[in-house]
């Protein structure tokens, strides 16, 4: 499932998440194989912001660094908007 972030941190930010309850990476039942429909969304995703911008960032947070306890992935570009210390 991918959506716009509710209180962005970049101009242009979106997430991913699988629609199935995965805490984090590091917790992903089967490491041997990501899940394709996870990655069809990523695909999607990325090629809108590709077309739109030129490009785009992937990233996500693993263990303390993940304020939000749900696998996700971010997709963003252009300018930081907010800093992360500002929730």
């Amino acid at each position: 499932m991918a959506f716009y972030h509710t209180r962005p941190y970049f101009k242009h930010h979106a997430v991913i998440i699988p629609k199935e309850h995965i805490e984090s990476l590091s917790q992903y039942p089967n490491k041997d194989l990501l899940n394709a429909d996870l990655f069809k969304a990523m695909g999607f995703v990325t090629e809108l912001f590709e077309k739109k911008f030129g490009g785009c960032r992937i990233s996500s947070n693993v263990g303390s660094c993940q304020t939000t306890k749900h696998l996700h992935w971010y997709v963003h570009y252009g300018e930081r908007i907010r800093g992360e210390d500002e929730h």
